[in-house]
């Protein structure tokens, strides 16, 4: 915002709105060669929650959010990778669109934000790093992990057969935007790094109480109050 809180001026304002003269972005290049290549060392993964509009039903996902951006050196390596810290709540199988398994790990990891509120990110593990994750950490650990952003798009190509004649060569694009774990602590870490549980249990209650207000805003009808619950289900 151009203002702050106190009606002062934000200085980060006028800096970002320099970005748009100082860089090039992607879709506003020629070639992808002509974009400017930029490094993010500080920001931070925030919960991104909304009402579908077709189903009214929450849909979440995850946010990067920085004020901060730099020209990329040479020297600089192409990587885009994240580190958190947090409470580990619900591990579950992730299921295709099918219902099939797919082999990797949903970890529903709870990251604690400014003034004890919390996100509910899902964080994904494979192969070792499942493995390893479904042995040694339970619900209600302080964890640390280390992963890979992924936000990629494939163009993937098939031939739909008709009742006669050719097939007819279809295409469609596929996107992933998801956090893969590649590291993080052996196990659950001490006491005196741990966020207390029943802190936690109070706080996944007030994010309850922001999804029922939100989708009460959505209907455009009063809020109802969320149901009490203990332990770490969401």
């Amino acid at each position: 915002m151009e203002l702050k809180s106190d009606k002062t001026v934000n200085p980060n304002y006028a800096r970002i709105l320099g970005y748009r003269d100082s860089f090039t972005s992607l879709s506003a290049a020629e070639t992808p060669a002509q974009a400017s290549k930029v490094t993010i060392g500080l920001g931070n993964i925030t919960e991104n929650r909304w009402i579908d509009q077709t189903t009214k039903e929450l849909r979440t996902g995850f946010r990067i959010n920085s004020n901060f951006i730099n020209k990329a050196k040479d020297t600089d390596e192409e990587k885009a990778t994240f580190e958190l810290s947090g409470v580990v709540g619900k591990l579950q199988p992730e299921y295709d669109k099918n219902g099939d398994e797919t082999g990797r790990l949903i970890v529903k990891f709870i990251v604690v934000q400014f003034g004890g509120k919390i996100d509910i990110i899902d964080l994904i593990a494979v192969d070792t790093a499942k493995a390893h994750i479904e042995t040694n950490w339970k619900e209600g650990d302080t964890v640390k992990v280390v992963g890979v952003i992924n936000m990629t798009q494939k163009t993937v190509t098939w031939m739909e057969p008709q009742g006669f004649g050719p097939d007819i060569p279809r295409q469609r694009t596929e996107s992933s935007r998801e956090l893969i774990i590649i590291g993080g602590s052996a196990g659950g870490l001490e006491d005196t790094l741990s966020y207390d549980a029943d802190d936690i249990k109070v706080a996944i209650a007030e994010r309850q109480k922001a999804i029922e207000e939100l989708k009460s805003k959505s209907a455009n009808k009063p809020a109802t109050a969320p149901a009490s619950s203990s332990g770490f289900g969401f």
